[in-house]
């Protein structure tokens, strides 16, 4: 069960913690690049983008709370998915034996959809998010 609650924690570790810091820096680069080139080119943006900066943050702030309880709380629902793997594959002759192929499909599809009814918000919050971000930026 320990297993189940760090695999995708350390998937996330080795994949794609990588790829998002390097987007990240990226991202960052070439936010400050603009924010020189603009700075020099018209001084009076210099009024403009601290706000902007400061409505960024707050939204964001807003975002990571909300985001990081929705992360947990997929978390918990994957793990009876994995669970329910595990003993599945552990008793997959028995299962057979007995005819209950069609009740543990049917079980672990619940499971499924559970774990999916606790991700998909997480999705929605990551549209939301990039939804604002997206309407400052085009202020």
């Amino acid at each position: 069960n320990l297993v189940n609650r760090f695999s995708k924690e350390m998937d996330t570790i080795d994949s794609t913690l990588p790829q998002v810091i390097k987007m990240f820096m990226g991202s960052l680069f070439n936010v400050l690049g603009a924010c020189i080139i603009i700075l020099l080119a018209t001084p009076i943006a210099a009024v403009v983008i601290p706000p902007l900066g400061l409505i960024y943050f707050f939204v964001q702030r807003f975002y990571v709370a909300t985001s990081r309880q929705l992360k947990r709380l997929e978390s918990v629902s994957r793990s009876p998915v994995y669970s329910h793997f595990n003993e599945t594959l552990l008793g997959v002759s028995v299962i057979r034996a007995f005819g209950e192929q069609k009740r543990f499909i049917r079980e672990s599809d619940l499971k499924v959809d559970e774990n999916q009814k606790a991700y998909y918000p997480s999705i929605v919050a990551n549209r939301w998010l990039a939804v604002r971000l997206e309407s400052v930026g085009n202020c």
